[in-house]
């Protein structure tokens, strides 16, 4: 604490440069002083010290006299009554003061009661002043004369307190009293009483405004009530509204901008009523400035307002099901994905004529980065799942999925997951002119491991078919677990007890000497023949095509079946097969065709012979892969010429 003694009586300020020491002459002056201006709060001590120029000035003859008359005209002024003009009122701060109180706001408390938010909707001073008439008290004219002074608040950055909301909104409640003593607070004659009947809960009242404001910020998710009750339960730490109330609340709060409906089998869906008309409005409404700058920044504002609100709207915004492989080749429907508005836009921006890939391609990318938890562009899962299967890179998916490109490498999994169990062992579109026929043959995988840990050998299987088919039904979306998986791709694996087999003895017949005429046999000769006579033929590959006039069954399909993480070679893991092949050809109608190669063909040719004649594998066709026949047939040859001469 500074010393009386050392602390100028005139200035207050202490006394440390240029600084007198009063004695009983000097104490005297300064009284007498006082008394001419008539301030009796300047009372001097013998031994304090005062500065040298507050001295001089304040016992000054002259001075004295020009504060009188000064004094003097304030006093007439005060009882007459000075007009007040729009410069000298004091203009309310709107981006620091909180327009409920009028206090400061400290936008840096994001959590207690001083918690704090700028304005980020178009909507609130309407709502607030609807809350206006409704109060009908001294609080609610206080505000809107604020608000009236105040064209839009979002551009104002206009700011208030959670707390003072909540209150405002809560019809019988005042100012909270932790903000009555700050500087700039409003002072309220008529405070209102508190109502008959349950106080509201404050406590809750500022979390359901924490979770509004949530709402407002992820519009671009389907939120529902439910999830909506569960965020406001995460930021209290566990209490929250009811779904019946939160709605009722939500209607309330935010009543002429969300639509709550069921969509795609999601019950209670906020969604917010955003039209084409009010967002124009908004724009045409808005103050107009002299910078051409702003104006530009204000108009692509709008457009790009404009370009969201009709892909929020579009009716492809769905992520229950994967576009089919037809759609994500279909360059019409790829681009039809795209709304009209932004293909517009990038027609407009591209220079090229036919560009519509890239507006295909672009114009998905934004609709993904705009709706990424609701949207599953064709493009974007089509090229994810495509490196993925060329590449096998998690870090090449990642770095196109950073760049708006692709899916990530979890949603790309999680496709191959639901397209795995949805198609199980089905083979689609399997009718009697459709040839079935199945392949099984050793699969390796990480064979060449430093340590010879997570490698796999074991017996892979395919189903082929011809002419081929096509999966027409969508995959749909789920969460696949690895106890879905193993439900759908297991197969039983029934024990081989091994008996002594015995092929008895191998009788050949004698081939018919089976001659045909093949009337195109000296068709390559004609075809040379007319060639200095320079007529107007065909190629090679067309004369064939003109004299075999016959419909070709097209090209085949393969499809992918499960795999037995057992030794190939072991008579336990072939006879699996063998009565796995044939259960699923006769789910299907077919005879079980099933080709081995040579090792594997011998062994499912004992299992096969060592069954009885009504057993389900006595109908089962077993083939030797062509390569492998034909190495056989040539290995004979060796032998049985070997030594000879030709």
């Amino acid at each position: 604490m500074d010393d009386p003694l050392k602390t100028c009586p005139i200035c207050n300020e202490p006394c440390d440069v240029e600084f007198n020491t009063l004695g009983k002459k000097g104490c005297a002056r300064i009284k007498d002083s006082s008394q001419r201006r008539q301030n009796r709060t300047v009372q001097p001590t013998v031994g304090q010290r005062v500065h040298i120029e507050c001295r001089r000035d304040y016992t000054n003859d002259n001075n004295i006299k020009k504060d009188l008359r000064q004094q003097n005209r304030d006093t007439d002024k005060t009882e007459l009554g000075e007009r007040s003009t729009r410069s000298k009122q004091h203009r309310f701060d709107f981006a620091s003061c909180c327009f409920f109180c009028g206090t400061r706001v400290n936008l840096s408390k994001t959590r207690g009661p001083d918690e704090a938010y700028r304005v980020r909707t178009l909507s609130l001073k309407t709502e607030i002043l609807k809350k206006c008439d409704e109060r009908n008290d001294e609080w609610a004219d206080i505000v809107k004369g604020k608000l009236e002074f105040a064209r839009d608040l979002h551009a104002a950055d206009a700011v208030y307190h959670i707390t003072c909301n909540c209150n405002f909104r809560a019809l019988g409640l005042s100012i909270p009293k932790r903000y009555n003593d700050k500087p700039g607070a409003y002072a309220l004659t008529n405070a209102p009483s508190r109502s008959v009947g349950r106080p509201p809960d404050t406590e809750k009242l500022e979390v359901f405004e924490k979770t509004a404001e949530y709402l407002i910020n992820h519009d671009d998710e389907q939120i529902t009530i439910g999830e909506l009750v569960q965020k406001m339960q995460e930021f209290s730490g566990g209490v929250g509204y009811t779904t019946k109330w939160m709605k009722e609340k939500l209607l309330e709060r935010v009543d002429e901008k969300i639509i709550i409906a069921n969509i795609l089998g999601k019950s209670n869906v906020v969604t917010f009523r955003t039209t084409a008309k009010s967002i124009l409005h908004d724009f045409y409404s808005s103050p107009k400035t002299n910078d051409d700058e702003s104006e530009k920044l204000k108009l692509v504002k709008a457009a790009a307002a404009l370009i969201k609100n009709e892909i929020k709207a579009a009716s492809a915004t769905t992520n229950k099901e994967y576009p089919t492989s037809e759609d994500i080749s279909s360059g019409a429907y790829n681009l039809d994905f795209v709304p009209q508005s932004l293909q517009l836009f990038l027609r407009l921006i591209f220079s090229e004529k036919d560009a519509d890939n890239k507006i295909a391609s672009v114009g998905q990318a934004i609709v993904q980065a705009a709706r990424p938890r609701v949207v599953i562009a064709p493009l974007q899962i089509g090229l994810g799942v495509q490196m993925h299967h060329h590449f096998g890179s998690r870090y090449l998916i990642d770095v196109l999925n950073a760049m708006g490109f692709s899916s990530s490498y979890t949603e790309v999994q999680r496709f191959e997951a639901n397209a795995a169990v949805s198609q199980s062992t089905d083979i689609p579109g399997c009718a009697k002119n459709v040839i079935l026929q199945y392949v099984a043959d050793n699969v390796d995988h990480n064979s060449c491991t430093l340590d010879g840990y997570n490698s796999f050998h074991g017996m892979g299987m395919i189903a082929t078919t011809t002419p081929g088919t096509r999966r027409t039904t969508p995959i749909p979306r789920l969460d696949v677990t690895s106890k879905d998986s193993k439900e759908k791709g297991t197969i039983d694996i029934v024990y081989f007890q091994s008996k002594a087999v015995h092929f008895g003895n191998t009788t050949y017949r004698e081939l018919e000497n089976l001659r045909a005429v093949d009337p195109s046999i000296h068709l390559d000769v004609l075809w040379k023949v007319v060639w200095p006579l320079k007529p107007a033929r065909p190629s090679w590959s067309g004369t064939m095509q003109a004299v075999h006039n016959d419909r070709h069954p097209g090209k085949s399909s393969v499809f992918f079946l499960p795999m037995i993480d057992m030794n190939p070679g072991d008579l336990t893991c072939i006879h699996s097969t063998l009565l796995f092949t044939a259960k699923e050809a006769k789910r299907h109608g077919s005879t079980p065709v099933l080709t081995f190669d040579q090792p594997l063909f011998w062994k499912a040719h004992e299992i096969v012979a060592n069954k009885p004649d009504d057993a389900d594998l006595a109908s089962i066709v077993l083939r030797l892969g062509g390569f492998h026949m034909e190495m056989s047939f040539l290995g004979c040859i060796g032998r049985l010429m070997e030594g000879r001469r030709c």
